[in-house]
C-alpha cells in the first residue's frame, strides 16, 4: 500500500516527525470539510475548481482567449467550461457551482475583511458543490477525467463509465 508523508521536523530526541499528507487536492478538501475549517474549504475549493478548469479546458476544447506564455486563470478557463456543460444533464451542478464561486475570492484567495463574516454553512456549500461537480467529471474507476468525442454527442471517461450527453 502506498502513504504519502512528509518529514515535518527532525530532532536528536525524537527522531523525524512524520505526517500523513494527503494525496491531491480533492483529499485536501475532504479533510477540510470533515474538519468544517471554513479558510481551507474555500482556498481549497478554489484550487480544485483550478485544477479543474485547467484539463478540462483541453478535454472539452473550451474556447479561450490566448494570454502571454499561456498564463490562464480560472476566470479564463471556467467560463468555457461552465458554457458547454451547461447544455448537459450537469446544468444544475454548474449552477450551484456558479452560485457560489465568489467566495474563493472573498475569502479563499485575497484577504477581505468584511468576509471574515462568511458563515460556515455558506463555506460548506461551496466545499460541497465542486465536490459534486469533481466526482461527475473524473472517473473512479479509470481514474480519468472526461474527454470530448467530436464523433459521437457525448463527453466520456475513458472506460465508458461516465457518460454525458452533449
Amino acid at each position: 500500500m502506498f502513504s504519502n508523508i512528509t518529514i515535518a521536523g527532525w530532532s536528536f530526541e525524537g527522531g523525524p516527525i512524520i505526517k500523513n499528507l494527503p494525496l491531491n487536492y480533492i483529499d485536501d478538501l475532504k479533510l477540510a470539510l470533515d474538519e468544517k475549517n471554513l479558510l481551507n474549504i474555500c482556498s481549497i475549493s478554489g484550487l480544485v475548481l483550478e485544477e479543474m478548469s485547467d484539463i478540462l479546458s483541453v478535454n472539452l476544447s473550451t474556447s479561450i482567449i490566448r494570454r502571454k506564455d499561456d498564463r490562464y486563470t480560472l476566470g479564463d478557463l471556467f467560463p468555457g467550461i461552465a458554457k458547454n456543460l451547461k447544455k448537459t444533464e450537469l446544468k444544475p451542478i454548474i449552477e450551484e457551482v456558479e452560485k457560489w464561486l465568489h467566495l474563493r475570492n472573498l475569502i479563499g484567495a485575497h484577504f477581505n475583511e468584511w468576509a471574515l463574516s462568511l458563515s460556515l454553512e455558506e463555506a460548506v456549500n461551496f466545499g460541497e458543490s465542486i465536490l459534486k461537480f469533481y466526482e461527475k467529471l473524473k472517473c473512479q474507476n479509470c481514474s480519468s477525467w472526461i474527454i470530448n468525442n467530436p464523433s459521437l454527442l457525448f463527453y466520456t471517461c475513458k472506460c465508458g463509465a461516465i457518460t454525458i450527453k452533449k
